[in-house]
């Protein structure tokens, strides 16, 4: 990520990463830097032509944002029996299922826990994927609490103005889509400078350990 980039994004004065406490940030980090700054008002001018969002003036947004969450399966752990009645899950420090024979989730450990499920929260199909495991052939990332591959629970925002990706990101709140068992989170978005025909593939990380600690 281009020091600029990461200015945009880490850094953004509406909402930066660094500010993020837990993993209810997430949701107003998404809302007031990543989303506004990527996608446009409308996808279509009154001409029909696609509309294309230029980031910090001169990059433009290809493919959209993915949104990813890796988590631990609550299998893994067992709360004490003194604290059983109270504490209904525990969750172990991530590790990927190719080291230390893995604690990561696969499904389906994320239950949506608002009573009467995602009807009650009017969860539309375009928000329902995100909580399917998908296997990707992303590369591997090494954080501060842990390596994580390239799957997990997915949520593209492709092809969606501003508005529609805002109401989607209500829905992830609401259906209470991160939780404690959420040991990272990863924006991932491509842009496009066609002044140096350059690329830049960016990730932002934002991960939490059984500590509540948080790192960006």
């Amino acid at each position: 990520m281009t020091a600029s980039t990461e200015g945009a994004f880490v850094s953004n004065s509406a909402y930066p990463a660094r500010k993020i406490s837990g993993y209810n940030d997430i949701y107003p980090f998404l809302r007031k830097a990543v989303i506004p700054s990527m996608l446009p008002d409308t996808l279509t001018d009154e001409n029909g032509t696609a509309v294309m969002k230029f980031v910090l003036g001169q990059a433009m947004n290809v493919g959209g944002i993915r949104l990813r969450q890796v988590r631990t399966n609550p299998e893994t752990c067992k709360v004490a029996d003194m604290w059983s009645e109270k504490i209904a899950a525990c969750y172990k420090p991530y590790a990927w299922a190719r080291f230390y024979g893995g604690t990561e989730a696969k499904g389906p450990v994320m239950p949506v826990t608002v009573p009467g499920g995602f009807d009650a929260v009017n969860t539309s199909s375009k928000v329902r994927t995100a909580w399917d495991y998908v296997t990707t052939g992303h590369p591997g990332y090494g954080g501060q609490y842990g390596s994580y591959n390239g799957a997990g629970f997915l949520l593209d925002f492709n092809q969606v103005n501003l508005s529609t990706a805002l109401g989607m990101v209500d829905e992830l709140q609401a259906a209470e889509w991160l939780d404690r068992g959420t040991r990272a989170v990863l924006v991932e978005f491509t842009l496009y400078n066609a002044n140096f025909n350059l690329y830049t593939i960016a990730t932002v990380v934002v991960e939490f350990s059984v500590t509540s600690n948080v790192a960006v």
